[in-house]
Protein backbone atom coordinates (compact mmCIF):
# COMPACT_ATOMS: atom_id res chain seq x y z
CA UNK A 1 0.00 0.00 0.00
CA UNK A 2 3.00 2.27 0.50
CA UNK A 3 5.49 1.00 -2.08
CA UNK A 4 8.03 3.80 -1.59
CA UNK A 5 8.34 3.34 2.16
CA UNK A 6 11.89 3.45 3.52
CA UNK A 7 11.23 3.70 7.26
CA UNK A 8 8.76 1.89 9.48
CA UNK A 9 8.13 2.52 13.16
CA UNK A 10 7.08 -0.19 15.57
CA UNK A 11 5.93 0.44 19.13
CA UNK A 12 5.90 -2.59 21.42
CA UNK A 13 6.40 -3.83 24.96
CA UNK A 14 9.63 -5.82 25.28
CA UNK A 15 8.09 -7.74 28.20
CA UNK A 16 5.50 -9.31 25.90
CA UNK A 17 7.05 -12.32 24.20
CA UNK A 18 4.46 -12.27 21.40
CA UNK A 19 5.49 -8.73 20.45
CA UNK A 20 9.19 -9.48 20.70
CA UNK A 21 8.77 -12.51 18.44
CA UNK A 22 6.89 -10.51 15.79
CA UNK A 23 9.44 -7.68 15.78
CA UNK A 24 12.27 -10.21 15.55
CA UNK A 25 10.59 -11.79 12.50
CA UNK A 26 10.04 -8.33 10.98
CA UNK A 27 13.75 -7.50 11.35
CA UNK A 28 14.74 -10.80 9.75
CA UNK A 29 12.22 -10.43 6.90
CA UNK A 30 13.34 -6.90 6.07
CA UNK A 31 16.99 -7.95 6.12
CA UNK A 32 16.59 -11.23 4.21
CA UNK A 33 14.55 -9.61 1.47
CA UNK A 34 16.77 -6.53 1.27
CA UNK A 35 13.75 -4.26 1.37
CA UNK A 36 15.71 -1.12 2.15
CA UNK A 37 13.37 -0.31 5.03
CA UNK A 38 14.81 1.06 8.24
CA UNK A 39 12.95 -0.30 11.26
CA UNK A 40 12.61 2.30 14.01
CA UNK A 41 11.80 0.39 17.20
CA UNK A 42 10.25 2.08 20.20
CA UNK A 43 10.02 -0.19 23.24
CA UNK A 44 7.58 0.74 26.00
CA UNK A 45 7.10 -0.61 29.52
CA UNK A 46 3.51 0.54 30.09
CA UNK A 47 0.66 2.45 28.47
CA UNK A 48 1.90 5.80 29.77
CA UNK A 49 5.05 5.38 27.62
CA UNK A 50 3.09 4.88 24.39
CA UNK A 51 2.39 8.54 23.59
CA UNK A 52 6.03 9.58 23.99
CA UNK A 53 7.26 6.58 22.00
CA UNK A 54 4.82 7.29 19.16
CA UNK A 55 5.61 11.01 19.19
CA UNK A 56 9.33 10.21 18.87
CA UNK A 57 8.64 8.57 15.49
CA UNK A 58 7.46 11.85 13.95
CA UNK A 59 9.78 12.88 11.13
CA UNK A 60 11.58 9.54 11.29
CA UNK A 61 9.07 7.09 9.76
CA UNK A 62 6.57 6.92 6.93
CA UNK A 63 4.29 4.41 8.68
CA UNK A 64 3.83 2.70 12.03
CA UNK A 65 3.05 -0.96 12.67
CA UNK A 66 1.62 -2.13 15.97
CA UNK A 67 2.20 -5.86 16.58
CA UNK A 68 -0.05 -8.05 18.73
CA UNK A 69 0.78 -6.24 21.95
CA UNK A 70 -1.64 -5.85 24.86
CA UNK A 71 0.13 -2.82 26.31
CA UNK A 72 0.16 -0.79 23.10
CA UNK A 73 -3.30 -1.89 22.00
CA UNK A 74 -4.64 -0.64 25.34
CA UNK A 75 -3.41 2.80 24.25
CA UNK A 76 -4.30 2.46 20.56
CA UNK A 77 -6.43 5.62 20.56
CA UNK A 78 -3.34 7.56 21.70
CA UNK A 79 -1.13 5.94 19.04
CA UNK A 80 -3.63 6.80 16.31
CA UNK A 81 -4.20 10.35 17.53
CA UNK A 82 -0.47 11.13 17.60
CA UNK A 83 0.21 9.38 14.29
CA UNK A 84 -2.76 10.90 12.48
CA UNK A 85 -1.84 14.37 13.74
CA UNK A 86 1.53 13.87 12.03
CA UNK A 87 0.02 12.24 8.90
CA UNK A 88 1.60 8.83 9.63
CA UNK A 89 -0.55 5.80 8.73
CA UNK A 90 -0.92 3.13 11.43
CA UNK A 91 -1.09 -0.53 10.47
CA UNK A 92 -2.20 -3.12 12.99
CA UNK A 93 -3.51 -6.65 13.38
CA UNK A 94 -6.72 -5.91 15.27
CA UNK A 95 -9.91 -4.88 13.49
CA UNK A 96 -11.10 -2.83 16.49
CA UNK A 97 -8.12 -0.51 15.90
CA UNK A 98 -9.87 0.80 12.80
CA UNK A 99 -12.52 2.44 14.98
CA UNK A 100 -9.75 4.04 17.05
CA UNK A 101 -8.15 5.67 14.00
CA UNK A 102 -5.80 3.07 12.52
CA UNK A 103 -5.37 3.25 8.74
CA UNK A 104 -5.40 -0.51 8.04
CA UNK A 105 -5.61 -3.85 9.81
CA UNK A 106 -4.89 -7.40 8.78
CA UNK A 107 -6.96 -9.22 11.35
CA UNK A 108 -8.34 -12.62 12.07
CA UNK A 109 -11.86 -13.14 10.84
CA UNK A 110 -13.15 -14.52 14.13
CA UNK A 111 -16.32 -15.88 12.55
CA UNK A 112 -14.28 -17.89 10.03
CA UNK A 113 -11.86 -18.91 12.78
CA UNK A 114 -14.83 -20.22 14.76
CA UNK A 115 -15.97 -22.26 11.77
CA UNK A 116 -12.47 -23.71 11.31
CA UNK A 117 -12.28 -24.52 15.03
CA UNK A 118 -15.70 -26.18 14.91
CA UNK A 119 -14.53 -28.35 12.01
CA UNK A 120 -11.55 -29.49 14.07
CA UNK A 121 -13.71 -30.14 17.15
CA UNK A 122 -16.10 -32.18 15.02
CA UNK A 123 -13.22 -34.30 13.68
CA UNK A 124 -12.18 -35.07 17.26
CA UNK A 125 -15.70 -35.69 18.61
CA UNK A 126 -16.59 -38.05 15.75
CA UNK A 127 -13.35 -39.98 16.17
CA UNK A 128 -11.99 -39.03 12.74
CA UNK A 129 -8.82 -37.62 14.31
CA UNK A 130 -7.00 -37.47 17.61
CA UNK A 131 -5.95 -34.05 18.86
CA UNK A 132 -2.29 -35.08 18.64
CA UNK A 133 -2.75 -35.90 14.95
CA UNK A 134 -4.11 -32.51 13.96
CA UNK A 135 -1.36 -30.15 12.79
CA UNK A 136 -1.15 -26.60 14.04
CA UNK A 137 -2.04 -24.20 11.27
CA UNK A 138 -2.76 -20.56 10.64
CA UNK A 139 -6.16 -19.37 9.63
CA UNK A 140 -6.84 -19.39 5.92
CA UNK A 141 -9.10 -16.36 6.12
CA UNK A 142 -7.49 -13.20 7.45
CA UNK A 143 -9.46 -10.02 7.00
CA UNK A 144 -7.92 -6.86 5.54
CA UNK A 145 -9.69 -3.68 6.58
CA UNK A 146 -8.94 -0.12 5.50
CA UNK A 147 -10.28 2.98 7.20
CA UNK A 148 -11.44 5.18 4.30
CA UNK A 149 -11.85 8.23 6.54
CA UNK A 150 -8.23 8.01 7.71
CA UNK A 151 -6.98 7.22 4.18
CA UNK A 152 -8.63 10.41 2.94
CA UNK A 153 -7.26 12.46 5.85
CA UNK A 154 -3.76 11.11 5.16
CA UNK A 155 -4.06 11.70 1.40
CA UNK A 156 -3.75 8.00 0.55
CA UNK A 157 -5.65 6.89 -2.54
CA UNK A 158 -7.09 3.40 -2.35
CA UNK A 159 -7.11 1.61 -5.66
CA UNK A 160 -7.87 -2.09 -5.65
CA UNK A 161 -7.93 -3.16 -9.25
CA UNK A 162 -8.25 -6.83 -8.33
CA UNK A 163 -10.99 -8.89 -6.76
CA UNK A 164 -9.23 -9.01 -3.40
CA UNK A 165 -11.31 -9.17 -0.26
CA UNK A 166 -10.80 -5.71 1.16
CA UNK A 167 -13.30 -4.29 3.56
CA UNK A 168 -13.33 -0.52 3.61
CA UNK A 169 -14.90 1.01 6.68
CA UNK A 170 -15.90 4.57 7.30
CA UNK A 171 -16.25 4.78 11.10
Amino acid sequence: MLPAITSLGVVYNTSESNSVAVVKRMRAYIEQNQLGIKLEERPVANTSDVSTATESLNGRVQAIYIPPDNTVHAAMAVVCKVANDHKIPVFTNVEASINQGAFAALSLDYYKLGEESADIALMILTGKAKPSEIPIKSTDNPKFIVNQKIATALGINLITGRGDSIEIKNP
